[in-house]
């Protein structure tokens, strides 16, 4: 009977989410937004070292983001970025991770600060979504949205 009522296309949604419910354990999650965390913590740094290799093995191939003008960009743009960037110091505010199941999102406001070239320093605030998916066992990042925060917000 059970399966007859799962051979039409919304019995095999619920099957599914039913199946992927039950092999995501609560501590998987919890485990899976630390290590996400974790990760967002590295490319943080690396970002500040210029390290290109470390963020590289984080970043899928396929990774796509928008820049503040509104042109679609790929890791290839972000290695470009990251050799031209001056921060000097990023902290992250406020961050949450929700996992759902093999994708996840990480969320929060980073306040960047870099040292101009006249000797000012500059300090500039987003808000950042980041999305994971997990591939082969491990996380990358395939997709990123940076957002301008209004100053004095």
């Amino acid at each position: 009977m059970a399966l007859k009522l799962l051979t039409n296309g919304a019995g095999a949604l619920v099957c599914s989410v039913l199946l992927i419910a039950a092999n995501s354990s609560g501590a998987d999650t919890l485990a899976d937004k630390k290590e996400i965390l974790r990760l967002e913590e590295v490319q943080a740094k690396a970002w500040l070292k210029h390290d290109w290799a470390t963020i590289s093995m984080m970043v899928a191939d396929d990774f796509q983001y928008w820049s503040f003008k509104g042109i679609r960009r790929n890791k290839d743009d972000l290695k470009r970025t990251l050799e031209q960037s001056g921060e000097g110091d990023t902290k992250i505010e406020d961050p949450e991770v929700r996992v759902y199941g093999n994708a996840a999102i990480f969320t929060a406001r980073i306040l960047d600060t870099e040292k101009l070239p006249n000797g000012q320093t500059h300090a500039e605030k987003t808000c950042v979504t980041d999305v994971f998916i997990r591939r082969a066992g491990k996380w990358r990042l395939v997709a990123s949205q940076e957002t301008p925060v209004a100053e004095g917000k």
